[in-house]
């Protein structure tokens, strides 16, 4: 089972809102991986404009259970680069792989998380558990290939 599909409101918990605002989140992600969104959850999607002209790329999302309060419950992304309260992913080049015939060589990362200021560096298609989240790194790598964009998929999901 691949993905999970939301219908949510932005009006935010609490307040009456004379006229609904409703959109739809979907998470293409194993089942095992989707966040466990509560009634009153605060979302926050990072974006960047997309390849084709008037479109956007998600580069991160995180979710906050409003009425537990605190850290995030679920992060998300496809680049590394990230950092919000008390979670951060940044990617380091490891090796370099020569591709002939392409635009360039191809390159695998590891992605390295912080929680709470405890690091845990992750190859790609591994996991982990970091101070009380579930940690994975899907895809960290570059191909090298002509017009094809860098593979980077990562989740951070409070345990």
């Amino acid at each position: 089972n691949m993905g999970g599909v939301w219908e949510l409101d932005n009006c935010p918990c609490g307040n009456q809102c004379f006229v609904p605002d409703p959109w739809e989140l979907t998470i293409d992600a194993p089942a095992d991986l989707l966040p466990k969104l509560d009634v009153c959850a605060k979302i926050v999607l990072e974006s960047k404009p997309g390849p084709v002209p008037n479109t956007c790329e998600l580069v991160s999302i995180t979710i906050w259970d409003t009425m537990k309060g605190g850290a995030p419950v679920y992060a998300g992304g496809g680049a590394p680069g990230y950092a919000v309260d008390n979670l951060a992913v940044a990617g380091t080049k490891i090796d370099t792989c020569v591709c002939e015939g392409c635009c360039d060589d191809g390159e695998i990362h590891e992605l390295t998380f912080t929680v709470d200021g405890q690091e845990s560096a992750l190859a790609e298609a591994s996991e982990g558990v970091l101070g009380g989240y579930g940690i994975h790194n899907l895809a960290s790598h570059i191909s090298g290939i002509c017009d094809v964009p860098a593979a980077f998929s990562w989740v951070i999901r409070a345990l």
